[in-house]
């Protein structure tokens, strides 16, 4: 994460007597904001930067206890606390933000276009795991199937570290198939396995995260949601509830895509995010700048 924020900071550093000449400089440039999922780290996006260049900047950041982001001393982890994390390079980077979140990572992307919307040119949800929105739209039978695996899973990691594998196992022909497990690389599998524990945290904070109502009806008309029609059927029943949401939001249904959707359909994805920024490549207008402004609750219990 700091070399993140110490590139960034680069691009926007200023001497102390820049106040003065702010009205001549130019308007921050825009970035994108690439945000991983659970078990993955920033550089999952590295294959999609090419096809999003020329255009925004590009910064994929390791969310915390992924990649080179250390893990924090405390059992818990909170959506907040990633937000706290991605904060100075947010600060750094200033401009308007592209923000993309995968699965976890757009968990944690909806949390933060609710607490910086004034920030948020285009939002782009790719399968995100809010849990919450599928009691408030009743959709209680697929809020039941990702509750069930999340239990599962947790009862496996308090049992020892010889149920981690069967943990991930489980975890992964939740989202993938049967059989799936097994079809990965071996070395995939230890990393997996070792990252178990980490995982846990994750489903621990996209449980407890919920974004605001109000906050997320504003953030419909610059929003994208985007799923794999060979996800789980609760997968589908989440998007159309988050959809429902947040009004005005676009959904794209990608032919074939699991999941894993930026990893196996990359080039799709990578067009669906050039007409996001050429669409609301300016970020907002006064007008929608004075409206984000105004507070919003970050959570509602």
């Amino acid at each position: 994460m700091k070399a993140a924020v110490d590139r960034a900071a680069g691009t926007t550093g200023a001497s102390a007597g820049a106040s003065a000449t702010a009205a001549a400089q130019p308007a921050p440039r825009p970035t994108w904001l690439l945000l991983h999922g659970s078990g993955s780290h920033g550089g999952m996006w590295r294959a999609l930067l090419p096809a999003l260049a020329p255009g925004p900047m590009p910064l994929a950041p390791d969310l915390i206890g992924y990649g080179r982001s250390p893990l924090r001393a405390s059992a818990a982890l909170s959506v907040d606390d990633e937000l706290q994390a991605l904060a100075p390079m947010l600060d750094a980077v200033g401009g308007p933000l592209h923000l993309v979140g995968h699965s976890y990572g757009g968990v944690v992307a909806a949390a933060l276009a609710c607490a910086r919307p004034q920030r948020i040119a285009s939002l782009t949800l790719i399968e995100p795991v809010l849990f919450s929105v599928l009691q408030r739209q009743g959709a209680d039978g697929h809020w039941a199937y990702f509750d069930a695996m999340r239990r599962a899973f947790l009862a496996r990691l308090r049992a020892g570290d010889a149920e981690a594998e069967a943990a991930m196992a489980g975890f992964t022909e939740g989202w993938r198939g049967p059989g799936s497990w097994l079809r990965l690389p071996p070395e995939v599998r230890r990393r997996l396995i070792g990252q178990a524990g980490r995982i846990g945290l994750d489903w621990q904070a996209s449980f407890a995260a919920r974004p605001s109502p109000d906050a997320l009806r504003q953030l419909g008309p610059r929003t994208l949601l985007l799923r794999g029609d060979a996800s789980p059927a609760a997968m589908a029943g989440l998007v159309a509830a988050l959809q429902s949401a947040m009004p005005g939001s676009g959904l794209r249904v990608l032919p074939g895509a699991g999941h894993d959707l930026p990893l196996t359909h990359g080039p799709q994805l990578a067009r669906l995010l050039q007409t996001q920024q050429r669409r609301f490549g300016r970020g907002m207008g006064p007008t929608q700048r004075r409206r984000a402004a105004a507070p919003q609750a970050l959570h509602q219990p």
